[in-house]
């Protein structure tokens, strides 16, 4: 299947222009485009290859998350993360 209108190549650089801090985790059946897509400058973060296991789904989500709260987390003058 198919997204009408765009390809996935589209959407992430429109989500790119909306915001470039945008943390982009893609899924893909198509694999002769994944290079296109993870090659230096695609713009996702991280890519998720179809089939996949919700066990993997997780696993990725999850080091999404930890690294969204570890660049959240202030910092003390010395460049230290504060807890």
């Amino acid at each position: 299947m198919a997204m009408p209108g765009m390809n996935g190549t589209e959407l992430i650089a429109g989500l790119r222009r909306i915001d470039p801090t945008l943390t982009i985790v893609a899924a893909t059946g198509l694999n002769n485009k994944v290079n296109a897509l993870t090659a230096d400058g695609g713009g996702i973060d991280h890519l998720l290859l179809k089939p996949y296991t919700a066990e993997v789904l997780m696993e990725t989500m999850s080091a999404v998350l930890k690294k969204s709260r570890a660049e959240a987390m202030p910092k003390t003058f010395d460049g230290e993360t504060r807890r």
